[in-house]
């Protein structure tokens, strides 16, 4: 049988480093619960897996302005200045993925 656990419980479970698959599209069902529970316990070294980062202030991009994920697997950052800047500073790895053929 399964438990139901509060979101408070449930991030608490996620260990730094943990490697996160976050639906969505252009911020668009992105669970912004779950990223704000992310960063109010102050996770970090995150490894992100989702189609995009949206924009900085939007969704993934909440996680990637507050510089808590150390790599980016998606098909997209084009609309996100921050993730851009962090790839070319050498601060977080992206790696592309390419979406569809």
């Amino acid at each position: 049988m399964s438990k139901v656990r509060k979101l408070e419980e449930a991030v608490a479970m996620i260990p730094d480093g943990a490697v996160l698959m976050i639906g969505g599209f252009m911020g668009v069902g992105t669970p912004p619960h779950l990223i704000d529970e992310l960063l109010r316990q102050g996770k970090r070294d995150l490894t992100v897996i989702a189609n995009d980062t949206a924009r900085p202030t939007v969704g993934i991009g909440r996680l990637v302005t507050a510089k808590v994920v150390r790599k980016v697997i998606a098909s997209h950052i084009g609309t996100n200045s921050e993730t851009q800047r962090q790839m070319i500073a050498g601060e977080t790895v992206v790696e592309l993925v390419p979406q569809g053929t």
